[in-house]
């Protein structure tokens, strides 16, 4: 049996800022743990949970395809 990770931050309404120009509700997960993931540009990290880093280091790392992303077994 296939895992299918997926990883996905969009904006359901079009907009991407609160009212008061904040971005929490959308990205809020990407700095709200106690893992640090380091991105591929050194100057940008993820503070995210054990489970999330996992997935995202897997991402980072080109392990998860496109076609696993959008819920299809690999």
């Amino acid at each position: 049996m296939s895992k299918v990770y997926t990883h996905m931050t969009m904006s359901l309404d079009g907009y991407v800022a609160d009212p008061k120009d904040g971005t929490g509700e959308l990205f809020g997960w990407y700095d709200a743990g106690d893992v640090t993931v380091p991105s591929a540009d050194e100057r940008w990290s993820f503070q995210v949970d054990a489970n999330s880093a996992e997935m995202l280091r897997g991402v980072l790392a080109g392990l998860v395809h496109s076609s696993a992303a959008v819920g299809c077994s690999t």
